[in-house]
């Protein structure tokens, strides 16, 4: 988009500046210098995971509140920290960036800057690398909370679409979010002693029919993250995408794949590629690595790196070493025995 695009956007989100930290400061959770305590508290609050900073002075600020089943953040780093999901998040999570930038690392990789919305579904680990000063508004929602409220709302059954990709929120989307954020921070802010919890849920669902109508409406494309089952091709791609994680370790090529479902290549590329983001290949690829990165962390001291490259489907110990740096940045000897 152009810079004046940017610009605009970015004016929209800093909108929410002033309402965040007035509502939100009163819910810290931390504000440290030491990444140990921010990983402990992130964890308790998340899911667990490991944080690790770039450099030596370090501070760390978070704010939680809560909005009925949902959680409403504010986070803040000072410099450059890298956070990993070690276990599957069982909800969705949109971030509001603020200031800074946020990079992203799922099943695609996402670089999220300042006036950008990234809508983040449920799925296995999860890696964002803060850059620094990176300062963003979050909202954690759970899944059954999402799709319950999918199918009031649309009428129609939510499936499961995972796993799935990481993906911006476009102009329909970002209004109708925005204006609910809006509403859920005035009200905490003039709500000194917390919500009552009739309004807690009346603000969630607030929140919920902005995500729901504003990124999925009648008459739409298909989209990631929040597609019918019923959708004509969608399914078809999805059927993919869990045939792909049902079967990673196995050596399918595309050809044979797309024959499966019943349909051609390149029909499958092109699918893959609108609906997620990445090609299959680079999709089954990223699932390997995760796979293999968990089996990594959990393995017992007779374990080789040979062993479960093998069993993750990785044919070449250095083709895997290479893709395993890029994604992780260390080898994967170090993971396993570091």
């Amino acid at each position: 988009m152009g810079l004046e695009s940017r610009e605009g956007r970015i004016r929209e989100i800093r909108t929410l500046d002033g309402p965040s930290e007035k509502a939100l400061r009163k819910y810290q959770v931390f504000d440290t210098q030491d990444a140990r305590v921010a990983q402990a508290a992130a964890s308790r609050l998340m899911t667990p995971h490991r944080l690790q900073v770039r450099a030596s002075q370090f501070r760390g600020r978070m704010c939680a509140m809560p909005v009925g089943s949902s959680v409403v953040l504010l986070v803040d780093y000072s410099d450059e920290a890298e956070l990993e999901h070690l276990e599957t998040m069982d909800y969705y999570t949109v971030i509001v960036s603020l200031r800074g930038g946020t990079t992203v690392q799922g099943a695609n990789r996402l670089t999220v800057g300042p006036g950008d919305i990234c809508i983040v579904p449920p799925g296995p680990s999860l890696v964002l690398r803060y850059h620094a000063g990176c300062s963003l508004l979050g909202v954690r929602i759970p899944r059954q909370t999402v799709l319950r409220s999918f199918t009031v709302l649309t009428g129609q059954r939510a499936d499961v679409l995972s796993p799935s990709s990481v993906f911006l929120a476009d102009a329909s989307a970002r209004t109708p979010w925005l204006g609910a954020l809006h509403l859920v921070l005035t009200t905490a802010h003039s709500a000194s002693t917390g919500f009552a919890r009739a309004v807690g849920e009346y603000l969630e669902q607030s929140l919920l029919t902005a995500l729901i109508l504003g990124h999925y409406g009648v008459n739409t494309p298909a989209k990631p993250g929040l597609v019918p089952a019923q959708r004509l091709g969608a399914d078809t791609i999805h059927q993919v995408a869990q045939l792909l994680a049902d079967r990673y370790a196995e050596p399918l090529s595309i050809t044979e794949i797309a024959n499966m479902v019943g349909i051609s290549t390149r029909r499958l590329q092109v699918g893959f590629q609108r609906l997620y983001g990445v090609s299959p290949g680079t999709y089954r690829l990223n699932l390997r690595l995760q796979r293999a990165h968990e089996e990594l962390l959990a393995a017992s001291p007779d374990t080789t790196v040979a062993d479960i490259a093998a069993r993750c489907g990785f044919v070449n110990g250095g083709r895997f070493s290479r893709a395993y740096r890029v994604r992780y940045g260390t080898t994967p000897s170090v993971t396993l025995h570091g």
